[in-house]
């Protein structure tokens, strides 16, 4: 499949052509959408990929790891973080 952001072919949903105005209004709501899900579910999500990491290391000491009170992060923090792993993410596309 082809990950170039900029290939209107590269994902299989069909998209209207928007006026500039209609785009960023759209784009600033899926945005603040996913800023309130990630405030929402960012524990759940951070222990998901710490389990996985976990079982692909064969680390036993969930016990422990479950006591710990979840991480609350700040919106900035995950669009910073976002940011990054998309930054990564058309890095490596590139390679």
């Amino acid at each position: 499949m082809n990950t170039d952001r900029q290939d209107p072919h590269a994902y299989p949903i069909a998209l209207p052509p928007l006026s500039d105005d209609a785009l960023v209004e759209i784009r600033n709501f899926i945005e603040h959408l996913l800023d309130q899900f990630d405030l929402h579910y960012a524990a759940q999500v951070r222990r998901f990929y710490e389990d996985r990491a976990e079982a692909q290391h064969g680390s036993t000491n969930t016990a422990r790891r479950r006591r710990r009170r979840p991480a609350v992060l700040k919106p900035s923090c995950l669009n910073v973080q976002r940011r990054q792993a998309e930054t990564r993410r058309r890095s490596c596309s590139r390679m």
